[in-house]
């Protein structure tokens, strides 16, 4: 439920960040930060509920474990997500959680009170509106691709990866505007570029939850299980390292005039 509930924040905030000159600034931007803000308190459980999924795997990969390791190894993970979990919770059920469902009923009404008149875009047709935002999040992505290509820097990599969830988000938000034939290959190449991109970021995380989680380990006097998590901190650097030098080839896969020409097709008449 969590992951769905991150899935239509992406998709609102996505929607939403694309409607300059559709929605009143002033809404649009109060909206933003509010699923913004909300978004930021998913992210640590989410991430944390995957890792304790992925965990008796990971633990297996190490060789030479020492007994009860891996499920002090846990527990110390359930620990962890607790706060965070705690103060999303909170968040829900308090004034944030309100607001977030206030601001997105006031700016998803046709015209919303208050404020300025919607943007010179409002009265145009839908679908050409809708082309247009994702004839430039297709151009945006291309952008920072060429930059990942370029300097092969995880940041880089890293904002490839926000601008395809944006454009992807965007293409599947208004699917039903377009034809099943020209709306395929698209959502086909971008979903396999996704599943490369994506996990480079979620290696990324795993990295970095390893290394809490030793830190947590040592402070508690488990050692055995602090050197599991290194142990894991390595098997994931490992997994990194390919998945990284599988960005390039990746990309070189989906930026090519076939790809273009399936968004051409999609965006065009």
């Amino acid at each position: 439920d969590l992951h769905q509930f991150r899935v239509a924040m992406r998709r609102a905030r996505t929607v939403v960040s694309a409607a300059h000159g559709v929605l009143p600034d002033e809404h649009r931007d109060r909206v933003g930060r509010t699923l913004r803000s909300m978004a930021a308190l998913t992210s640590p459980v989410r991430d944390l509920d995957v890792f304790i999924a992925d965990l008796p795997d990971l633990c297996e990969e190490v060789p030479e474990v020492a007994p009860g390791a891996a499920d002090a190894l846990v527990e110390i993970a359930v620990a962890t997500r607790e706060r965070p979990s705690v103060r999303l919770e909170w968040a829900l059920r308090g004034p944030d959680g309100r607001h977030l469902f206030e601001d997105w009923e006031l700016v998803s009404t046709p015209v919303p009170p208050g404020g300025s008149e919607p943007g010179a875009l409002a009265t145009a047709p839908a679908v050409d509106v809708v082309d247009l935002w994702i004839a430039k999040a297709f151009k945006r992505t291309r952008r920072k691709g060429r930059v990942a290509l370029e300097s092969d820097d995880l940041e880089h990599w890293h904002e490839l990866r926000k601008a395809l969830k944006k454009l992807r988000y965007l293409v599947a938000a208004f699917g039903e505007m377009h034809s099943g034939k020209r709306l395929k290959p698209v959502r086909k190449r971008l979903r396999t570029l996704q599943e490369h991109i994506g996990s480079l970021q979620d290696l990324r995380v795993q990295m970095e939850l390893a290394s809490e989680l030793h830190e947590r380990a040592v402070a508690a006097d488990l050692h055995a299980a602090a050197d599991l998590a290194l142990g894991i901190r390595g098997q994931v650097s490992r997994r990194l390292a390919l998945a990284h030098a599988e960005c390039t080839d990746a990309w070189q896969e989906f930026d090519v005039p076939r790809t273009r020409q399936a968004f051409k097709a999609l965006t065009v008449g």
